[in-house]
């Protein structure tokens, strides 16, 4: 961890709540340019409990922001894999109460979230080809979608995952095939009908 997103760190260890911390750790964490960076202040303001929406929305807008400047292959590779590290934390805040509400994280919610950084990594796959991230996504997809989920809202096409490489994605292929789900029913009968994706479970 750097010495700056260690003082960040400290800055949130010590929040008193008042509007002026919370604009001072906001400015901080905006005024981080660095991918690792800024992927360490995603995990510390998801987890840390002094943290607050303000704080976490400032990480991601940060992180959008670095992609922008993701001009070349290795800098986009060095993005979606690091996009692939915290993306699961959206899907189970989506899908929970606990520990956090949709609407703290600022402007969007974190469906919405997750629909805007899927696009975007998913924009760019077409320009550079997939890698270990983008299929990631995609197998993160396959495990947390629910039966309403439409890949395409995510950037998830079936021209798309056609180049993929398909070694440990079957399950997550079929479900971007499959689409929106007509009921919860049918999605159920789907999955038992899937053969055991082990393998998913070893996926965070």
């Amino acid at each position: 961890m750097s010495e700056k997103v260690t003082l960040i760190r400290e800055a949130i260890d010590n929040c008193d709540a008042s509007e002026s911390a919370i604009k001072k750790i906001v400015k901080m964490i905006s005024d981080t340019h660095d991918l690792a960076d800024i992927s360490d202040c995603i995990y510390i303001t998801f987890m840390h409990l002094r943290s607050n929406e303000k704080m976490r929305e400032a990480a991601l807008k940060a992180f959008l922001l670095n992609f922008k400047k993701a001009k070349t292959a290795w800098n986009f590779d060095l993005w979606i894999y690091a996009l692939g590290h915290f993306t699961p934390d959206l899907w189970k805040m989506r899908d929970s109460d606990d520990p956090y509400k949709p609407s703290e994280l600022g402007e969007y919610n974190p469906d919405q979230w997750l629909k805007l950084l899927y696009n975007a990594a998913f924009d760019i796959v077409d320009d550079f080809g997939h890698n270990e991230g983008s299929c990631r996504l995609i197998i993160q997809f396959g495990k947390y979608a629910n039966w309403n989920d439409n890949p395409e809202e995510f950037g998830i096409s079936k021209r798309r995952i056609k180049k993929a490489d398909p070694h440990f994605m079957e399950h997550a292929i079929e479900r971007v095939k499959a689409g929106k789900f007509k009921s919860e029913g049918a999605f159920t009968e789907w999955k038992e009908a899937q053969p055991k994706a082990d393998f998913f479970k070893l996926l965070r």
